[in-house]
């Protein structure tokens, strides 16, 4: 099914069928030829408005996993947007020329109506990406994507085997989670697997890494912690760096690890882009550029 959208006065056609599906009306046939990646599209249709184009959305705190060093969980009451409220935000995004909707969480896929949702917002000519642990992933999400597939899915793993899994995740679902990742791949989705460095994962990244290379699958460690939102400090569960240094020198990229040697610019407030092209939607339904800067409150 064909969608026509009309965003910063292009008009173009979303495919439904595929994960990114944008066609032009002048080269329909042709699914974005003229783009390198989803955010250039986003830049040029919106002619350097800072209105934004691509919604990272929490649509709930709650999650399955008890990740000890996770900023979310346990550290603020648990909070589910409403069906309703959900379907009155897809059409905002549709009035606002909203591009891409990333849904996370909490673990998105434990929203009562994320099926509903979704559906709601690939029908809307919305392109739709999921951040997910995977551990709740089912035959009714198997369906459910390989008819109206996900522009991408990010799956964090982990861990190396079960016991790994249950020391950061309180949950022994690492043989589900790997599985869940090839059947995805098996829809020709595009899977990136992550994994946050911390004291309980980094004895597993080399592991994970190898796993992810021998399906070409691409894979990012990040060594960023982030302390709970109701300020409690998670700071004992970053790695030191000198063992981030060890992990890098096992064929890590500075890139791969969010690790730079450059000194910041102390004239630029943000060097990601961020409150560019994008937005992020709290659990609690306050919007800010990204998360990184949830707590700040912009004039």
């Amino acid at each position: 099914m064909f969608i026509q959208r009309r965003v910063g006065g292009v008009e173009y056609l979303v495919d439904t069928s595929r994960g990114t599906g944008i066609l032009l009306p002048s080269t329909v046939g042709q699914e974005g030829s003229a783009f390198n990646n989803l955010a250039t599209f986003v830049e040029w249709v919106r002619c350097g408005r800072r209105i934004p184009g691509i919604v990272q959305w929490e649509i709930l705190s709650a999650c399955n996993f008890r990740c000890p060093f996770c900023y979310i969980v346990g550290h603020v009451p648990t909070r589910v947007f409403s069906a309703a409220r959900m379907f009155e935000i897809v059409q905002e995004f549709v009035a606002s020329e909203v591009v891409q909707v990333i849904l996370t969480g909490g673990e998105p896929l434990l929203h009562p109506g994320f099926h509903q949702l979704y559906r709601e917002l690939k029908k809307a000519g919305i392109l739709v990406t999921v951040f997910s642990n995977l551990s709740q992933f089912s035959d009714k999400h198997f369906e459910l994507f390989r008819e109206l597939p996900p522009s991408g899915v990010e799956v964090s793993i982990y861990g190396h085997d079960e016991e790994s899994y249950y020391s950061a995740t309180g949950r022994r679902c690492f043989k589900d989670v790997l599985r869940n990742v090839e059947l995805l791949v098996s829809l020709g989705i595009d899977v990136l697997c992550k994994t946050p460095v911390t004291t309980t994962t980094a004895s597993s990244i080399q592991w994970i890494r190898e796993w992810c290379d021998e399906r070409s699958l691409p894979y990012v460690a990040s060594p960023n912690i982030e302390d709970g939102l109701d300020g409690v400090s998670l700071k004992h569960f970053a790695v030191s760096v000198p063992r981030i240094h060890q992990i890098q020198a096992r064929r890590f990229a500075e890139a791969s690890l969010g690790v730079s040697s450059r000194p910041r610019d102390p004239r630029v407030a943000f060097g990601c882009g961020v409150g560019k092209i994008g937005a992020y939607i709290g659990y609690d339904g306050t919007v800010s550029p990204c998360a990184s800067t949830r707590n700040i409150s912009f004039l």
